[in-house]
């Protein structure tokens, strides 16, 4: 082979080379990999929830604390 086609079939190498996708097996199946992505879901659901939550009772004490100070009780929103 002349040197200049050694280069090109090099060349055409590092391209396959590069194209190839990896391959990952694993061991779960469609209802593990369901199960697990429903309990992420509610994970993020209930986090949601809580932040939700301790908002709402922050908006509260708010309220308390302006009712307090006014002797009138005032609703605020941010």
């Amino acid at each position: 082979m002349e040197r200049s086609s050694m280069r090109d079939v090099a060349a055409a190498a590092d391209m396959l080379h590069e194209a190839s996708i990896p391959m990952v097996r694993d061991t779960m199946s469609f209802d593990s990999r369901q199960a697990a992505r429903l309990r992420d879901i509610e994970r993020r659901a209930q986090t949601e929830i809580k932040r939700k939550k301790r908002n709402w009772e922050r908006q509260v004490e708010k309220m308390r604390l302006v009712s307090n100070y006014t002797g009138w009780f005032i609703i605020t929103f941010e």
